[in-house]
Parts: C-alpha cells; sequence; structure tokens
C-alpha cells in the first residue's frame, strides 16, 4: 500500500473509534436520563475501584502525567458500580487528556460523617471560571485544550452530572487558568429518605 493508502486508512479507523465512543456515550446518558431505571446499589470499595480507574489512566497517559491515590483500603459506599465509574472515569482520564505532559493528578478521599467526597486535582492548565457553569453541559468544548484533538466526545462531564444525581451526589468544580483544577465528587452515605 502507498503512504496516501495507509493514511486514509488509519484516519477513517480513528473515525469509526471516535463514532464507537460517541454512539456509547450517547446510549448511557440516555440510560441516566430515563428516570424508570433505578440504581442498582451495592457495596462498593472505593479504594479497588479508582485503583483500577488509575490503571487505566496511566495507560491512557502513557506515562506523561504523575498519579496518585490517597484513599483508606476499606473504603466502602452504597451506589450503583456502573454510575460511580462513569463519574469517577470521566473525571480522571479528562485529568489526563486535557492536561500536558508532566501534570501531577493526585486523588483523595475523605470520609465526614454524612458523606464522601472524592478529589480529582490536577497541576495543569487549568479552566476559566467563567466557562466552569457550561462545563457539564452536552458537547460544550472550551478553549483549544479541550477541542476534538483530545479524543473525547464531548459528554463526559454530562455524564458526570447525570450518575451524581442518580445517587444524590453533586459536582464542585474550582480552577483558574494556569492554576490547574480540582474536581470534588460529594457522595451521600447512608440511606436515601
Amino acid at each position: 500500500n502507498s503512504p496516501m493508502v495507509d493514511k486514509a486508512f488509519t484516519q477513517m479507523s480513528d473515525q469509526v473509534v471516535r463514532m464507537e465512543a460517541l454512539a456509547n456515550d450517547l446510549i448511557l446518558i440516555s440510560r441516566l436520563e430515563s428516570d424508570n431505571q433505578l440504581p442498582a446499589l451495592e457495596s462498593l470499595n472505593l479504594y479497588e475501584l479508582l485503583k483500577s480507574i488509575i490503571s487505566e489512566a496511566e495507560l491512557l497517559s502513557n506515562s506523561e502525567h504523575s498519579l496518585s491515590l490517597n484513599c483508606e483500603e476499606n473504603c466502602s459506599i452504597h451506589a450503583d458500580a456502573k454510575d460511580i465509574r462513569s463519574v469517577l472515569g470521566n473525571i480522571i482520564f479528562n485529568a489526563v487528556r486535557h492536561n500536558p505532559e508532566g501534570t501531577d493528578i493526585a486523588i483523595k478521599v475523605t470520609r465526614y460523617s454524612s458523606f464522601i467526597n472524592v478529589s480529582v486535582k490536577d497541576s495543569g492548565k487549568g479552566i476559566d471560571p467563567l466557562e466552569i457553569p457550561r462545563l457539564t453541559e452536552r458537547f460544550y468544548r472550551g478553549d483549544s485544550s479541550r477541542n476534538s484533538d483530545t479524543g473525547g466526545t464531548g459528554l463526559g462531564l454530562a455524564i458526570v452530572k447525570h450518575a451524581l444525581s442518580r445517587c444524590d451526589g453533586r459536582l464542585t468544580i474550582n480552577s483558574r487558568l494556569g492554576q490547574g483544577a480540582e474536581f470534588v465528587c460529594r457522595f451521600p452515605l447512608g440511606p436515601r429518605s
């Protein structure tokens, strides 16, 4: 094959992968939005779940970012495993995708009396505070660091928002340009009302 043909096949293959990711995210967000499906609650070990997500993030990063975890090994939460994996996976993978080589990404879990916070804090580019309210909108892309070259579908944080609402959780985003970003997920402890 000529180099031009090889390049065309590579581009087509990349587009197929992107379209598959987009279709999967659209299916997931429509599942989360349909209220007739209640979360499948189970006891989840947050430490094990985060270790698994961080392993995937390290592959995505190709050792260009430094990821750390601060979480008690027996820390657990009563929640839907798919929802929690979607929430934490999207946020941690975003921290890798949208930040340059050498960025530190610190994941910290803090337990309080009635809730657990999972913080994903990076030392990267940061986000314009004016963009923060729009980040959880479908397909919203802010500055050029969040464009299609990063391989995302533009649905990640919309999925996070819906998955968190299903478990009565909430997302807080703190950031300034050039000063990194912190995404904090708050998960309630104990039975729902």
